[in-house]
């Protein structure tokens, strides 16, 4: 009986072959399961709610907001299977009213009012399961709109926090119950809604205005 032999060089192609091929796996693997992440890193979620707040007491008068429904997006970018970045868009169509508290010169002033957050921040969940409550913190701007188009929009820093519950229905779809509370620097002591030339809307003298909102949407995972 006779052995066939493989030469040296015949060993090592082959060996080189089986190295590609193994490599060729891997990287077909790795590909596929990056492909698979980058496929759902990413988080949409459409909201409509309720929201309230946004009075103001102050020496010159009282500043009240209507409580009304609020509307807005969530977009999430996964970072970790446990957390999230976020943009938030959030807008109240709603009514002011200021009365004055000056007993020589009362004035009341009623008019329509946009409240609208741009915030980046993020959220932590405490679940990887299919149903994820969640703590949320973000920061930007509050811009106040009054209807009056004579009267200039205020633009203030403000802060998000709060949290919900996040509930998978399918892979890529899923049920989504949020809170949050608005801390907004207002940081005024006068004027507020002014035109040039002209007069100011109301006067106030206020460090922080609150809004806090409850809103439910679906969730689309890309």
């Amino acid at each position: 009986m006779r052995r066939h032999l493989e030469s040296p060089a015949t060993a090592l192609s082959t060996s080189r072959v089986m190295n590609a091929r193994t490599a060729a796996i891997l990287l077909a693997t790795v590909s596929t399961a990056s492909i698979a992440s980058a496929q759902e890193r990413v988080e949409i979620s459409p909201f409509f709610g309720y929201q309230v707040g946004g009075g103001v007491t102050s020496f010159p008068g009282r500043l009240d907001v209507d409580a009304d429904t609020s509307y807005g997006v969530f977009v999430d970018l996964r970072v970790r299977p446990d957390a999230t970045i976020q943009l938030l868009y959030d807008r109240q169509d709603t009514v002011l009213s200021f009365r004055s508290s000056d007993p020589f010169s009362p004035t009341q002033v009623s008019a329509g009012l946009s409240i609208e957050y741009f915030h980046f921040g993020g959220t932590v969940e405490f679940s990887e399961e299919s149903l994820r409550p969640y703590f949320a913190l973000t920061v930007g701007a509050t811009r106040f709109d009054p209807a009056p188009a004579e009267f200039g929009d205020e633009w203030r820093f403000s802060i998000g926090f709060g949290g919900g519950v996040k509930t998978f229905l399918s892979n890529r779809v899923g049920l989504r119950l949020d809170g949050r509370v608005w801390p907004t620097f207002l940081n005024t002591r006068g004027g507020f809604f002014c035109s040039l030339p002209g007069g100011c809307l109301v006067s106030i003298e206020a460090d922080l205005v609150y809004q806090a909102n409850a809103t439910v949407g679906f969730f689309f995972v890309f």
